[in-house]
């Protein structure tokens, strides 16, 4: 379980979208609802990210993941996936 923070620091709202570049295969699922930012607004929450088990080849895998408002980049942060091997 991953926990994240997300702030909008504009006057829109907008609704991010996660995604995983190394592994487009990858499904991610909320703990509670999808994150929605009003203008100005903090969300906090958490989620799950799910591997075909053919792509988990080690026991910790470095993963990359990207933030993305519609076309826009916001930001790109690396974890590690832990698994079973």
């Amino acid at each position: 379980m991953y926990n994240f923070q997300l702030f909008n620091k504009t006057t829109e709202s907008f609704t991010p979208t996660f995604k995983f570049p190394d592994h487009p295969e990858a499904e991610l699922k909320f703990v509670g609802e999808a994150p929605h930012l009003d203008s100005e607004e903090m969300f906090k929450g958490a989620f799950f990210i799910i591997l075909p088990k053919e792509k988990v080849t080690t026991r910790k895998q470095e993963l990359t993941i990207e933030i993305w408002n519609g076309e826009e980049l916001l930001e790109t942060t690396d974890t590690n996936f832990l698994g079973p091997i």
